[in-house]
Parts: structure tokens; sequence; C-alpha cells
């Protein structure tokens, strides 16, 4: 039966596909690609998050702490937290459970993440604009308070719209060596093959 076949099939039946060989010339090409991939990757992971960590530390220090410095903390956890998400990339295929569970649930996290991160910053560039044009109005719309109902606000909302993302695959273990996915028409759920 054709792998191909399992995207469609509703039956429990046994996938058999032939063996995967590469060449070395191959093996040591994706060797190097993951050994660059992984220093790049690396060196993002480390400095975003360190970079968002001092910021942190700094406005968490602060004496007077103002409503721009509230935004730009909060933005700044997100943004460690979206750069970790990128640490899997540079995992080679050969930990293929692991990649799968990437594909399937860690990379919609990574998307929610990243439209928290676009919400923060769109509510800190509402706060300026308000503070510049608005100044009779800045004083209750750059309140610590209100600005946090409006960071909770936008969490719920970015976890909502994405939220449905964690049910759009479904994982599959097959007893052959083939991690694969599948892309399928919107109306299917996509399985990912992975080998147990």
């Amino acid at each position: 039966m054709d792998p191909e076949a399992a995207v469609n099939s509703t039956t429990q039946e046994t996938l058999v596909a032939p063996p995967v060989t590469l060449s070395p010339a191959q093996i040591k090409e994706c060797n190097d690609f993951y050994i660059i991939t992984g220093v790049f990757v690396g060196c993002f992971v480390v400095l975003g998050v360190v970079g968002n960590s001092l910021t942190v530390y700094v406005f968490q220090r602060a004496g007077n702490r103002t409503s721009t410095m509230y935004l730009i903390s909060n933005l700044a956890i997100v943004d460690a937290l979206v750069s970790l998400m990128f640490l899997p990339v540079s995992i080679p295929p050969t930990v293929a459970s692991l990649a799968t569970f990437y594909i399937a649930y860690v990379s919609n996290m990574a998307y929610t993440l990243n439209q928290i991160s676009i919400f923060f910053i769109t509510i800190l560039v509402w706060q300026r604009y308000v503070s510049v044009c608005k100044p009779h109005d800045a004083r209750y719309w750059t309140k610590i308070s209100v600005l946090r109902g409006m960071a909770i606000f936008a969490v719920i909302l970015a976890i909502g719209t994405y939220s449905p993302g964690f049910f759009k695959y479904k994982i599959i273990k097959f007893q052959f060596p083939i991690s694969k996915s599948y892309d399928v028409p919107l109306n299917y759920t996509l399985m990912l093959v992975q080998e147990v």
C-alpha cells in the first residue's frame, strides 16, 4: 500500500515503505546544513534571550515605571519566548519524533506568540499616538491598569485566533523508518507520519 493512501484511508492497515538510502555526499551535505543552521539559529536564540532578558531586568529595576516601560517589558518577554521557539529548527531530522512534534504543535505556539508580539507593538504605537496627539485623553489611556487590560485582551485574542491550529494536525505512528508530512485539502485532517 502506498503511504500516500494513508491520507484518505480510514482503516488501520499497516503501511510498508521502501527503505530510504542516501549517498555519503548527501549525508555530508545534510550534516553541513544542520551545523551551519544550528550555529546561526543558536546565535539568534542566545542574542534574543539575553537581550530581552536584560531589557526586562533594567525596566523592572527602574524606580518610576511608566506605561511605556510596562509595554516594552511585556514585549521583551514575548520576544524572548519567540526566540526560544526557533531552537528546534536546528534539530536534524534524525530526531523524527521531535521534528514532527515541532511541526504539529510548537510552530503553532510560535505563531501565537508572534501575534501577541504584533498586538503589543500595536498597543505601544497607539499609546504613543495618544500621548503625543491627544494629550487630554492620555491621562486615562496611558494608565498601567488600562494597558494591562488591553494586553490581557490581546493575549486572549491571539490565543483564540490560533487555538484551532493545535487541532489541525494528527500525528499517527507507523512501523517503518520514514518521517513524512502530507499536504491535504482544508477539509481533511493532516496526518504527520513518523517512525516509532
